[in-house]
């Protein structure tokens, strides 16, 4: 049975580090945007509402100096 050399273990730990972090800055910052629907009239629909509404409230809250409210939670469960 052989003994590692810390040292090339060490190399390999590191790049991994810099690589893990490298990678934690690769997200977009702020609300992300759900996608239009594909098909169905009734979804696009209330797609283009929701978005318009999210739009004019948020139009609102900035000509009254307030921050942005977050988008609602579109998600089915």
């Amino acid at each position: 049975m052989t003994r590692r050399d810390p040292r090339r273990l060490r190399t390999p730990l590191l790049l991994s580090a810099a690589a893990l972090l490298a990678l934690t800055a690769c997200g977009r910052v702020g609300a992300l945007d759900q996608p239009a629907p594909l098909y169905g009239e009734k979804a696009k629909a209330d797609y283009q509402a929701r978005k318009a509404a999210a739009e004019a409230a948020a139009k609102a809250a900035k000509d009254e100096g307030q921050p942005a409210p977050l988008p609602p939670d579109t998600h089915p469960l």
